[in-house]
């Protein structure tokens, strides 16, 4: 499997921004060694895609991939004043690769982090459902 199928199938995952920033929340609930350990991460999230019955089984490595993307543009960019929606964008944006890896492309992911703050209605929310 190539760079590319492999970054078409973590982008192949549907998962909502309610999935991602779940995962997030987690992930954040182990301890600090557990947090630092890629093994207990892909644990935590291997059983949280599955109890959350994300119906793919790149779930636990498009999710991974994610946080990972959602880190490298932290520690790039510093905390955004609408974490909600670089949340929100970090579930949605697709994911490239970049010279340290996996990331997001910034120029999109600004983007939505911009489009999604701007709505006015959560970005997540069922349509007819403010």
């Amino acid at each position: 499997m190539t760079i590319a199928n492999v970054l078409s199938a973590l982008n192949a995952v549907n998962l909502s921004p309610l999935h991602f920033s779940a995962a997030v929340d987690a992930l954040t609930a182990l301890s600090d060694v557990e947090r630092a350990d890629p093994v207990a991460q892909t644990i935590a999230l291997s059983a949280f895609a599955d109890a959350a019955r994300i119906p793919s089984d790149f779930a636990p490595a498009a999710l991974q991939a994610r946080v990972v993307a959602l880190d490298r543009w932290l520690a790039k960019n510093g905390r955004h004043p609408n974490l909600e929606a670089v949340i929100e964008a970090a579930a949605v944006c697709p994911l490239v690769t970049g010279p340290s890896g996996v990331e997001f492309d910034a120029e999109i992911f600004a983007g939505l982090v911009e489009f999604i703050g701007d709505l006015p209605w959560p970005f997540g929310a069922p349509v007819g459902h403010a």
